[in-house]
């Protein structure tokens, strides 16, 4: 009997330790809402950009239309394509802000899209679902988007 009561009391300690730990965890999350509001906001907006990514196939259909004549694409840069030779260059279609590197005068892959409706896409987010924008353009696709890009 009296190991039974002994169990009981420990139960009913180790049960109000860790009422204790709760009570104490929820001040600390009350406080930090109160001292950095702005830093839940962020996180919380960061939560909602990440849930809506752009995915490459949007990227890809975006870089489509320019290679059909649709949208029209200008550089956001100084340096033309072969100036920058091998590096990113920045780029705008309709609203839609891309990063597109050159490897020698050969288009490579697109590093970053952000569309008008501020969604971010990146090359990091894409090559988790093994892809990128460019690598879904046909090759003659590919190869008008190359023209145009040293015609800018």
């Amino acid at each position: 009997m009296r190991k039974e009561a002994d169990q009981v009391i420990c139960s009913a300690h180790s049960l109000k330790i860790a009422k204790t730990k709760v009570g104490e965890s929820r001040r600390k999350i009350a406080l930090a809402r109160e001292r950095k509001p702005e830093a839940l906001k962020v996180h919380l907006y960061m939560n909602i950009l990440n849930t809506t990514s752009l995915t490459a196939r949007e990227v890809c259909r975006v870089l489509t239309e320019v290679t059909r004549g649709k949208r029209i694409m200008t550089r956001s840069t100084i340096q033309s394509w072969s100036e920058i030779y091998h590096g990113l260059m920045p780029v705008e279609i309709d609203g839609w802000h891309l990063t597109l590197f050159n490897d020698c005068d050969t288009l490579d892959y697109c590093e970053y899209c952000m569309s008008p409706d501020r969604r971010v896409g990146s090359l990091e987010t894409w090559q988790r679902y093994g892809t990128d924008p460019v690598e879904l353009l046909s090759a003659w696709e590919r190869e008008q988007l190359e023209r145009l890009l040293n015609a800018l």
